[in-house]
């Protein structure tokens, strides 16, 4: 009988392998240097879930035009 290796659920439902220690803090350390040197140009935007054209996509960091946020009361 051969070994069964599980799957993790988040590999299944992305598609792609689970992040590690590296990957999560170079994506930190861009979105911090974007913040930092971008605040009022572009809003980064971490593991948001797209869908392009019926392509499902989950990019590590996004950036948007900024745009001030509205808080409502």
């Amino acid at each position: 009988m051969e070994n069964a290796i599980a799957i993790p659920q988040y590999e299944i439902e992305r598609g792609k392998p689970t992040p590690g220690f590296n990957h999560g803090s170079v994506q930190l350390n861009i979105g911090f240097e974007i913040k930092l040197h971008y605040k009022y140009v572009h809003r980064a935007v971490s593991e948001l879930s797209l869908d392009l054209n019926d392509w499902e996509s989950v990019p590590d960091i996004c950036l948007y035009p900024y745009k001030p946020c509205k808080i409502k009361n």
